[in-house]
């Protein structure tokens, strides 16, 4: 057991001395600053670290095996942030922007899908229902060109900023 619990992370005794002490999981998650999902990676991490047998519950399990007083390790140190060049920096501006413009493309893209779908929808509707539906395929048209309006005039911006300096 000493060689598997030398493999647990600093979060994962987090986790487990939050499962000792009885803590929620809601309340874990926001003392630990993490998602549901994220907390539930940590517990299968720990389940398979500590060869957690199936059906046993990950709570008693803990409770049994470290209830004597959980010794947390220690904070890390703090370290100062790593200063980079400026063409590092440079770089990685410059993917973040074409990251975030990547995104917006594809959410124009989804909306426009989005309103063709609906399109299609409202052709098999009731005429009572058409009318409202025919607004909604137009907001989401409007939106998908907004979107691509919007890219557009980010990019420009960015390249003309570029040819500026």
């Amino acid at each position: 057991m000493a060689s598997r619990v030398a493999r647990l992370t600093p979060q994962e005794w987090r986790v487990i001395a939050l499962s000792i002490e009885g803590v929620p999981s809601s309340e874990a998650c926001e003392a630990l600053g993490i998602a549901p999902g994220t907390l539930e990676s940590h517990r299968q991490a720990i389940r398979r670290k500590l060869a957690i047998p199936r059906g046993v519950r990950f709570e008693s399990f803990v409770r049994d095996n470290f209830a004597e007083g959980v010794e947390l390790p220690a904070e890390p140190e703090k370290r100062e942030p790593r200063q980079v060049g400026a063409e590092v920096a440079d770089r990685r501006v410059r993917w973040l922007l074409r990251i975030t413009l990547e995104e917006v493309a594809e959410v124009a893209m989804a909306a426009g899908l989005r309103s063709q779908l609906l399109a299609q929808t409202v052709q098999r509707m009731a005429k009572d229902d058409e009318a409202e539906a025919s607004s909604e395929v137009q907001d989401l048209e409007h939106i998908s060109t907004e979107l691509r309006a919007l890219q557009k005039r980010i990019l420009d911006d960015i390249r003309a900023r570029g040819a500026r300096t």
